[in-house]
């Protein structure tokens, strides 16, 4: 019995160390390509916006890095190929700060998160 908690402790660990993307918009059959734009005038072909999407990186990473940042944009790629996309636009990276405690006791974790559009050409 005692395997097994530890098996699944380390495996809810393990998932909350990896990226994970909220989406919401439309979706249509999964696309076999997706172009990335990091503005929108950068896209040359007349499209529609699908919807709007959240890569955040783990709640357990110690120090969010670039790597993370990448993982994020590579989640937010794959995301969009499910969806039907075929672009994700990068509207920005942000900083997240998660403070709680109680009893004086305060503690404060820092996450990053890429917000993006998924575009689909007309």
């Amino acid at each position: 019995m005692k395997r097994l908690f530890y098996l699944c402790l380390i495996t809810l660990m393990f998932c909350a160390c990896a990226p994970t993307v909220s989406y919401v918009g439309k979706s249509y059959p999964v696309s076999d390509q997706v172009d990335i734009f990091y503005s929108k005038e950068d896209v040359k072909k007349s499209y529609e916006t699908m919807g709007y999407a959240e890569a955040k990186t783990g709640i357990f990473e110690m120090s969010p890095s670039s790597k993370s940042l990448q993982e994020c944009q590579t989640e937010l790629q794959k995301e969009a190929k499910k969806r039907g996309a075929d672009g994700v636009i990068i509207d920005g990276i942000g900083t997240i700060v998660t403070t709680s405690g109680s009893d004086g006791n305060v503690s404060s974790t820092e996450s990053k998160n890429i917000k993006a559009t998924f575009i689909k050409y007309k």
